[in-house]
């Protein structure tokens, strides 16, 4: 999901701090625990917009204000979806 949100001034400050970031934002694939069903990573097979994206260890403010979020290679946190009628795999994981 993408969301555009006005915070106050004061409360901007606030989620400047990586881990107040990681509070609010998640950039990595649900774990089985967050979607059992599987409904989560159906929704991540339709994006687009400018993936995959580089791991990174932890979620870092750059020096214009843009955080580049955590995105942690996580062993056995990715998945597989065939496409074209089996003729075009593509591995999705946490970039």
């Amino acid at each position: 999901m993408h969301c555009l949100v006005f915070l106050h001034p004061d409360d901007r400050a606030r989620l400047l701090i990586p881990s107040n970031i990681n509070y609010v934002v998640r950039a990595e694939l649900p774990d089985q625990e967050m979607d059992p069903d599987r409904s989560l990573r159906a929704i991540i097979e339709v994006c687009s917009k400018k993936f995959p994206k580089a791991f990174a260890a932890e979620t870092t403010i750059t020096e214009d204000g843009y955080p580049i979020y955590r995105r942690r290679n996580i062993p056995g946190q990715s998945f597989t979806k065939t496409y074209a009628g089996g003729q075009k795999t593509f591995c999705f994981d946490n970039r």
